[in-house]
């Protein structure tokens, strides 16, 4: 199963209860893919709590997109 590449819908709970239930499985024994999530739940506590403080320069947004964007095109 490639767990990463369901990271983010499954952090969205985008994925039905099934395919939920099987990544979050996979995360909990993968010490490869674990990480991955550990990450991404950090960042999205820190980006969370950055938007509660005070806007985001839109030259940082930027970049951050453009980085997601890089690593979406490593994936494919």
């Amino acid at each position: 199963m490639e767990a990463a590449a369901k990271l983010q819908e499954y952090l969205d709970g985008e994925l039905d209860d099934v395919s939920h239930e099987e990544v979050a499985h996979h995360f909990s024994i993968c010490q490869r893919c674990y990480p991955h999530l550990r990450l991404e739940e950090r960042f999205r506590t820190l980006l969370q709590r950055s938007q509660k403080n005070e806007a985001c320069p839109e030259h940082v947004k930027k970049q951050v997109l453009d980085l997601l964007a890089v690593e979406a095109k490593k994936r494919e």
